[in-house]
């Protein structure tokens, strides 16, 4: 019979054998949302080197960085990530014969789970955008233009929940963008949260992510031409109207540069913050309310 010093040691050694040191722990690879209007840059940004950033594509022809996948789910952002990124690999989702939208959406991710697009150089994942995608699941469940049952919003949830375990178990970086969903009681915004559907969407939408960052177009001083300085910035921190998270040390505000970004959280470079003032765009017209008894409001375009 084991006496009690060796039972203490074997149970020891099995306590060691199941834990790692942090400090041995392989790569982070980091998982970023950012959402906002149209118009701020998300998508030009997010797929941005950190070489690039500061830089004018409108002006100069950016270097970019072949390492960024981008799965772009409306045709109109190409050009910005032509001019964003030129050396970006991109597949534009689009319909082709009896491939549905979606199916292109898990071709690409089973392209990523496989490690084929790792196999071509592939390190980090854009994905724009995710309010896009989620329309594209409710057409597959009920139809273009068909009324929403509570049975199919609980499928529409189910499904987003599959989909966002999926982005998050990636071996990538991955940088999900999305429009703005504007919440409003007796005619006042109350609270701007990421452009998903459902009660409570958005909040599972965040707590898949690292850091959640709220996008938006500052517009400086007039330079000595007279045209007006226009930035695009994202704020990590603000007050409780938006629904955003830092992760140290990705805090403040920076520029909207996805590059950037990853170099940050990999402690590679310390955060380019910028002084910026948060304020809610000028009204926005708000598109009817999507049909379906759980739903209160829908995404700005």
């Amino acid at each position: 019979m084991p006496s009690r010093a060796s039972r203490q040691r074997a149970q020891s050694q099995r306590a060691r054998g199941f834990f790692l040191a942090a400090q041995d722990l392989g790569q982070v690879h980091h998982k970023l949302l950012v959402y906002g209007p149209s118009g701020v840059s998300k998508t030009m940004g997010t797929i941005m080197s950190s070489a690039d950033m500061g830089r004018d594509p409108s002006a100069e022809a950016l270097v970019g960085d072949p390492t960024v996948a981008v799965l772009a789910t409306e045709k109109q952002s190409i050009q910005s990530i032509k001019l964003g990124n030129p050396q970006a690999l991109v597949k534009v989702v689009e319909t082709i014969g009896d491939v549905s939208p979606m199916d292109q959406v898990r071709e690409f991710l089973d392209l990523a789970m496989t490690g084929e697009l790792a196999a071509i150089g592939v390190k980090r994942i854009v994905i724009d955008g995710i309010t896009e995608i989620q329309q594209m699941i409710k057409d597959e469940i009920a139809g273009p233009g068909e009324i929403f049952t509570l049975q199919d919003w609980g499928e529409l949830k189910t499904r987003m929940r599959r989909l966002l375990r999926t982005l998050r178990a990636l071996d990538y970086h991955v940088i999900c963008t999305a429009l703005q969903l504007e919440e409003r009681s007796e005619g006042r915004v109350t609270r701007i949260v990421p452009g998903v559907e459902g009660k409570s969407t958005p909040g599972m939408l965040t707590g898949f992510f690292q850091a959640v960052g709220y996008a938006q177009r500052q517009r400086g001083r007039r330079a000595a031409d007279g045209k007006r300085v226009t930035s695009y910035v994202t704020f990590w921190e603000a007050d409780s109207l938006y629904d955003v998270k830092s992760c140290i040390p990705l805090t403040g505000t920076t520029p909207t540069c996805g590059g950037h970004w990853v170099e940050v959280l990999d402690g590679l470079t310390a955060p380019a913050e910028v002084a910026a003032v948060l304020s809610v765009d000028a009204p926005v017209e708000t598109p009817g309310e999507p049909e379906g008894e759980e739903e209160e409001a829908a995404p700005k375009a």
